[in-house]
């Protein structure tokens, strides 16, 4: 059974909305800023939206910003929230520790399945109303993951984005929730999507991603199937040199010293000299093509002249003929003529 939890930090109110609903804007900025695509753009139709009727009609970001006005109200002094994380020093002990920022609106990303449905989160929702939290939104991704460039095959990252609205509305102030509620949480979610509940963090020492370290993670993924990819085609061309030249043609040690880059170059000159090669002999066959060309049109030129010869030979032969024919019939004539003239 595949497994799921819940990782929760402040949200980036400024782009979560952007990258859950995978807005044009959002896609034309990655493209402008050189940043890979890390999801199927022909598979974000798979993906599933919740929006809170609480929350309809309202970005994050004006969420964020009226909940600063909330928060200033509640407050004393009327301050705005501090939203930094600030490094403290105790005073007793000297140590140093980190007082987190103001976070009202948190983020929860979900491991899920192919076929999970919105109504699945029903549960996690009711879960967080209870705490005095609410629920915002939920995205589910079906688009995320990289292919396999030898299978063609996509290796999925099904998950979903849950954001919360994490602010005590009463005191403006964050909620609180501790160790228990958190591992409660993990239950709940598990439960839920009818999946296993994951081991925590402390247990693993597995680091959770958010989005942009998942996209760095997926790139990562797809240099190191990339890289595997060119040492098994490496291996390839060093096979088929031995197979033309045989086994001496290459250095061993060196050929495995080339990088890849350097073995392509290496046979792109040798493909090229070969392309040059056949070039020549293209090119002296056709000359010689020309040459043959010439020489049937010269004996077809002497085979007409020969032809003409011999008919003209005929019919001067045949005129030849027919002069002597008449020349012997004028001479019996005229010794005809003599004998009688004689009698």
């Amino acid at each position: 059974m595949a497994k799921t939890g819940i990782h929760i930090k402040r949200a980036n109110v400024g782009s979560v909305e952007a990258h859950n609903k995978r807005t044009k804007g959002y896609i034309e900025g990655l493209k402008k800023a050189g940043v890979n695509i890390y999801f199927f753009q022909e598979l974000s139709h798979n993906n599933r939206s919740w929006v809170n009727p609480r929350y309809k009609g309202k970005t994050c970001e004006q969420l964020f910003k009226d909940m600063i006005e909330e928060y200033k109200k509640l407050h004393k002094k009327h301050q705005a929230p501090s939203l930094k994380d600030r490094t403290m020093t105790n005073k007793k002990t000297g140590k140093e520790y980190t007082v987190a920022g103001w976070s009202p609106i948190r983020e929860g990303v979900v491991p899920i399945k192919e076929d999970t449905k919105l109504s699945d989160f029903k549960p996690i929702e009711e879960w967080a109303r209870g705490k005095g939290l609410d629920v915002v939104r939920i995205d589910m991704h079906h688009d995320e993951g990289y292919k396999d460039e030898e299978t063609g095959n996509i290796k999925f990252n099904h998950h979903a984005h849950i954001v919360f609205d994490w602010l005590d509305h009463q005191t403006g102030k964050t909620l609180k929730l501790n160790e228990q509620d958190m591992s409660e949480l993990q239950d709940v979610v598990a439960k839920a999507l009818d999946m296993e509940r994951g081991e925590s963090k402390a247990k693993t020492g597995a680091e959770h991603r958010d989005v942009e370290q998942q996209r760095i993670h997926a790139d990562k993924l797809r240099i190191k199937m990339a890289e595997q990819k060119m040492q098994r085609m490496k291996t390839s061309l060093l096979d088929l040199s031995n197979s033309m030249f045989g086994s001496n043609y290459y250095d061993q040690d060196d050929y495995k010293e080339m990088s890849f880059e350097e073995v392509v170059n290496l046979w792109e000159e040798y493909v090229n000299e070969m392309k040059n090669e056949a070039l020549k002999a293209q090119q002296t066959l056709y000359a010689k093509k020309k040459e043959l060309e010439e020489v049937g049109f010269m004996l077809s030129k002497a085979k007409k002249e020969i032809n003409t010869i011999n008919s003209t030979l005929e019919s001067k032969k045949g005129a030849c003929s027919s002069n002597t024919q008449t020349a012997k019939a004028n001479c019996l004539a005229h010794n005809r003529r003599d004998n009688m003239t004689e009698s």
